[in-house]
């Protein structure tokens, strides 16, 4: 249950990058459309240097923005990749020593860790997707 929980917390936090970075992005090509379409007036008052310093501007500010989504897209998968891995960890070690006692076979144990498997990756996707 700690796996989804984190997964849609994390995800709603990083929600509001990644709509900035997407707000930035409609600027930058809003500013290159603009500038393409009006630029025999650009032209006509010499605004070259102007034009091409908004756009450098918007740029700027989309790939800040970018970064920002992709750093919090980067510590959903790893912490993602920490619950995973400790729970992986401690069922195997629980399945392992139910193997040692004799309680499970072999089996049981690769049974264990492909179904916990089975779950977890599409929460991967969740996060990404959501």
């Amino acid at each position: 249950m700690c796996l989804p929980a984190m997964t849609i917390i994390i995800t709603e936090w990083r929600t509001k990058y990644r709509r900035e970075m997407n707000r930035m992005d409609n600027a930058a090509k809003a500013k290159a459309v603009d500038s393409l379409l009006n630029f025999e007036t650009v032209k006509y008052y010499n605004a070259e240097n102007y034009e091409v310093g908004r756009f450098e501007g918007a740029i700027l500010n989309y790939q800040a923005s970018e970064w920002r989504a992709q750093a919090s897209l980067a510590l959903l998968n790893q912490t993602q990749n920490v619950v995973i891995g400790l729970g992986l960890l401690a069922g195997s070690l629980l399945c392992a020593y139910f193997v040692t006692e004799g309680k499970f076979q072999v089996g049981d144990y690769v049974l264990f860790g492909t179904y916990i498997i089975q779950m977890y990756i599409p929460l991967n996707w969740f996060g990404t997707y959501y």
